[in-house]
């Protein structure tokens, strides 16, 4: 370790430099001495330059060391000089300003006390409250003023604060006027400086006078040249005592370019690179790009930076955070936002918390090598201290930060649309909100939480609207259980049908009955008709007459017979109908408790997490197992759920017998292998060191660490009897795994070798080692493979199907496919396809046998399939990662279904259904960036590392979660 005390870090990062670090200010003089020059002209100093030109520091570390040196003669002996933020309170500050130390001789401290309600209100009288103030009390000064406002735009803002609060604009006007007139008063020597962000230049026209002055003394900052640039970075360095490597110096100039808005990122990058080379070096050797890529370069070192104090909260103190950030941000501004520096009580009132819960937030993200927020650690914090984002940059590159302002523009879009809806409807113009728009609203408020004070800020009518949600609510609850009730009415109603059929069937029973005995009637008056015809032969007329009866009474017996048969039938399709409403209604009940069942279960996983959160470990535990077991059994397992996979891994995560299974590293984390036969696991950690890695019953524990340095990569064989690892020298070495002994007879170097591979072809397995020079054997008989058509190929990533079938390989613009076959000790490629894809591939590989999976340093993954065509073709794109680098992906397949899984450096590992990449489980894995993963496919666990130092494995079944739970319970018990 280096001694701390010997090295300092020279870069104040995200700050601006101060007025003591001019020492350390490297690369503006030219526009130093320009600055002097237009100030001895002209009083008076507009610097304009865009957010991240430097305009802070080139005023405090440049140009008042300059005017203390005596570079501007003839002016008088020497300089007394203020610096304020006009803030929302512009002359108030100013007068502060006015009765610093700076200006006041400390003889009566209780005088001094008083004197500013004294000045600002000399100030307030006239334009000419400078000019009074100095005569009044600054005359015995023989020096002359100068007056610095800093982070002029601020007064734009309270400006349009002022109209938005109908009070006029007389505070800005006056603060105005009361520069111009001081600058027009040469006899006072009073000069004034101040420094504004180049988009609000239009506004200055809003205020008469200011237009013309700053046609006289305006001074844009220029772009620094390449020079100039490289003097910022070496200089420090060397004024620090350290050296900085000639290609880092190069990689830093040509990432900066012409953008200046990348100066104050590019200090920070500098800060983190210095810190970190401090900490794992014994500070001898020079700066270099590992230690610089090791912090996130300039594109993530500030994200990374500042998740780390994130990070470092608990669960409720994180929900405060984002709203605290969230209202120091200024929204619906120009491009990018503006900072929105606010007193500590405000926030306390706007976010609904006391002093000792929010401080204790804010000194997180103010630590001595942070300094996010303003002001810095060293002053304490009161009511009206004023809290500040530290630098614009934050907002533009934090990848969280961008979330959050996203959600307050979000946030701010649903309250005023809120406000309006309540304004309507109190005018009887509108009415109460209905779903939809009420669900949204509602969800809304459930999570922002929004308050009083908070909404204030964008529309007074705060109470009047929480109302008029309260009351849509109220009515729609009202309406909820209206259709409840005429649900059960309707019921009812059926209920009543089924009896009415019931008795209308006993009827036709009856009738039924009464014709068949009707019937029994015919046919006895029909034998007596017989009878009545043998004795009265004689009779035709009579024996006619009772034919005729007879017949009569027959065609009636037969329509009781036909109206039986109808009452029957009649009977049997009212039975049926019966039992068809019965069904259908005991149907409905079951899916509705189903329904119910699986909803109760979600509902139990999120108060696991609560019980888990609050360190009920064990009622925790229990509540995620009874939501796996209800949603299981009203699912038939048939799904997977988000909440009921994430609280049965956060149970496990907090089980105390658990939490010994994280092994524990001494050093971040770069790489992790596991080989085919599951006994062997091993790391790669910043040491550029292997440690190899076995599982016990409690976890994982270290067996050894091989003595090969610098390595950069390393792969185990098919058969895992051999482990190849390859250095930052090019070498490559072989170990026999049974006791890792190096087999020296195999090794060989060259120094372009970056990459090493394994595949199999026919049976035969290949080892192929990439570089400037490639290099292709056989993995046992060492014979040569001549690969001379691999070498024509300029791509900066290749990667060969495990069989060998397919060589993908990443060139610049594309994504290219090839056959790969292996012909008479010959190389054969064949090209196939080819298709345009993302940009800045980090993570190339074969998932499978026809599947290409690219990930990039945008958080994309896309997914490539190789058809029977031998053609290849996009079929899903994963966009569940932050705007951050994708460092691993594999992939879960059954015949269910298809999971990618993937990790990247915004510390999370992510589940996406194939078919479906919405789909999708978030694991929030570790406390820093994800370095790699590895699926194990036969026990169905993904390993992580991580720059956190931990080694973890994740279930990516939930059954297989549920039945580790279950022995942790009988544990305890």
């Amino acid at each position: 370790m280096v001694d701390q005390k010997t090295y300092f870090n020279p870069f104040p990062g995200l700050r601006s430099f101060e007025e003591n670090e001019e020492y350390l200010f490297f690369g503006r003089e030219k526009q130093i001495d320009d600055l002097l020059d237009q100030l001895e002209q002209t009083h008076f100093l507009a610097v304009i330059g865009t957010s991240g030109s430097g305009k802070s520091s080139l005023v405090k570390s440049g140009l008042l060391p300059s005017l203390h040196s005596g570079f501007i003669r003839g002016v008088g002996k020497g300089w007394r000089i203020g610096v304020f933020r006009p803030g929302d309170n512009p002359i108030g500050n100013l007068a502060s300003c006015l009765c610093s130390g700076e200006f006041v001789v400390e003889e009566n401290e209780e005088e001094n006390f008083n004197l500013q309600p004294i000045v600002e209100s000399v100030l307030r009288r006239s334009d000419q409250g400078i000019s009074n103030v100095v005569d009044q009390f600054l005359n015995k000064l023989p020096e002359n003023i100068l007056i610095v406002a800093d982070q002029f735009e601020e007064l734009f803002r309270f400006s349009k604060y002022e109209r938005t609060s109908s009070k006029g604009t007389s505070d800005a006007v006056l603060f105005i006027n009361l520069l111009l007139a001081a600058i027009r008063d040469r006899k006072r020597r009073i000069y004034v400086v101040f420094t504004m962000r180049s988009d609000f230049i239009g506004n200055c026209t809003e205020f008469r006078g200011l237009p013309e002055a700053m046609s006289t003394g305006q001074y844009l900052i220029p772009r620094m040249s390449r020079n100039e640039i490289q003097l910022a970075i070496t200089g420090p360095v060397a004024v620090a005592g350290a050296e900085i490597s000639p290609q880092l110096v190069s990689m830093l100039l040509n990432e900066v370019g012409d953008n200046p808005d990348q100066l104050p990122i590019l200090q920070h990058a500098l800060m983190r690179t210095y810190d970190y080379w401090s900490a794992h070096t014994n500070g001898k050797a020079p700066i270099t790009i590992e230690h610089y890529q090791s912090v996130g370069k300039m594109e993530l070192a500030l994200s990374y930076h500042a998740d780390e104090a994130y990070y470092e909260l608990t669960e409720e103190q994180k929900i405060i955070c984002a709203a605290l950030f969230r209202s120091l941000t200024e929204t619906g501004t120009v491009v990018g936002g503006v900072r929105r520096p606010t007193k500590l009580l405000e926030l306390c009132e706007l976010l609904a918390v006391d002093k000792d819960t929010l401080i204790p937030i804010i000194n997180v993200f103010r630590q001595h090598g942070r300094s996010f927020l303003m002001p810095s650690l060293e002053i304490e914090l009161h009511d009206e201290s004023v809290i500040d984002i530290s630098h614009e940059s934050l907002m533009r590159v934090w990848v969280r930060l961008i979330d959050w302002f996203k959600e307050e523009m979000n946030s701010a879009e649903i309250y005023l649309k809120l406000c309006k809806d309540a304004a309507s409807y109190q005018e009887g113009k509108g009415s109460l909100l209905v779903n939809p728009e009420l669900a949204i609203t509602i969800k809304w408020r459930d999570k922002q939480r929004p308050t009083e004070g908070w909404g204030a800020r964008y529309n007074i009518s705060y109470i009047r609207a929480i109302n008029f949600l309260e009351d849509s609510k109220r009515k729609f609850d009202q309406s909820v259980v209206f259709k409840n009730l005429e649900q059960a009415k309707r019921i009812k109603r059926n209920k009543t049908f089924t009896y009415f059929v019931a008795i209308a069937s006993v009827i036709c029973l009856f009738l039924a009955t009464y014709s068949w005995l009707e019937k029994q009637k015919a046919e006895k008056a029909e034998n007596k008709a017989v009878m009545a015809k043998n004795k009265a032969v004689e009779s035709e007329k009579a024996e006619k007459k009772a034919k005729e009866k007879a017949d009569e009474e027959r065609k009636k017996a037969e329509q009781s017979a036909d109206d039986a048969k109808k009452a029957r039938d009649n009977m049997e399709v009212a039975k049926n109908d019966a039992e068809q409403s019965e069904k259908a209604e005991k149907k409905a009940k079951e899916e509705t408790e189903r329904l119910k069942n699986v909803s109760d279960a979600i509902n139990k996983a999120f108060e696991a997490e609560k019980k888990l959160a609050s360190n009920q470990l064990d009622e925790g535990i229990r509540l995620a197992m009874n939501a796996y077991e209800l949603f299981s059994k009203n699912t038939n397992n048939s799904s997977r759920n988000t909440q009921i996979y994430t609280a049965l891994n956060k149970a496990l995560q907090e089980g105390r017998n658990y939490r010994s299974n994280f092994y524990k590293h001494t050093l971040g984390i770069l790489k992790i292998l596991k080989s085919s036969n599951n006994d062997k696991l091993l790391i790669l950690d910043e040491e550029k060191r292997i440690t190899v890695l076995k599982e016990v019953a409690s976890g994982l524990e270290s067996v050894t660490k091989l003595d090969f340095e610098n390595v950069s990569d390393m792969i185990f064989s098919n058969d895992a009897k051999l482990l190849i690892a390859l250095n930052t020298l090019g070498e490559v070495r072989f170990y026999n795994t049974e006791d890792y002994s190096n087999q020296d007879e195999r090794s060989f170097s060259d120094p372009s070798f970056s990459f090493i591979q394994t595949f199999t072809v026919s049976g035969v397995e290949y080892l192929l080692v990439s570089g400037d020079k490639n290099r292709l054997i056989n993995l046992y008989t060492k014979e040569e493979v001549a690969i001379s058509e691999l070498d024509k190929l300029k791509s900066s990533k290749n990667t060969i199907s495990t069989q060998g079938a397919y060589l993908a390989s990443y060139q610049k613009g594309g994504l290219f496919l090839y056959s790969f076959n292996i012909e008479s000790s010959q190389l054969v490629l064949k090209a196939l396809d080819s298709i345009d894809t993302i940009d800045q591939v980090t993570t190339l590989k074969f998932l499978g046998s026809n599947l290409i999976a690219v990930g990039s340093a945008k958080g994309v993954v896309k997914i490539y399939e190789i058809s029977s065509e031998k053609s290849v073709s996009l079929i899903s794109t994963i966009k569940n990662h932050k705007n951050v680098e994708i460092s691993g992906i594999d992939m879960y397949e059954d015949s269910k279904e298809s999971l990618i899984i993937t990790s990247s450096f915004d510390n999370t590992i992510n589940i996406s259904k194939l078919s479906d990449t919405k789909d999708n489980i978030s694991i929030n894995a570790h406390k820093s960036w994800i370095r790699d993963i590895f699926f194990d496919k036969n026990q169905k666990k993904i390993y992580s590392v991580s720059q956190d130092t931990y080694v973890k494995y994740w279930y990516i079944d939930p059954e297989d979660i549920f039945k580790l739970l279950k022995l942790t319970i009988n544990e305890y018990e």
